[in-house]
């Protein structure tokens, strides 16, 4: 059975360091396939995947600044 896995479990797993290089490399891929879309429906997707990897660097970094703050 597959299960979603959080940003936050996912820093747990692999560290700060990975899934904020793995969601900024989502987010340009998003970002590169947007400006080279061909058709309305390959941008539409291309954005949805853009916000994938733009809510995964926010997620890293609002949970950077409150461990930051915690100390």
């Amino acid at each position: 059975m597959y299960r979603r896995i959080p940003t936050a479990l996912r820093q747990d797993i692999f560290g700060r360091k990975i899934v904020m290089l793995t969601a900024i490399a989502i987010f340009i891929l998003g970002a590169l396939g947007s400006a080279l879309a061909v058709d309305m429906v390959m941008l539409i997707v291309m954005r949805a995947f853009q916000g994938v990897g733009g809510g995964g660097v926010i997620s890293v970094r609002s949970r950077r600044w409150t461990a930051d703050q915690s100390e």
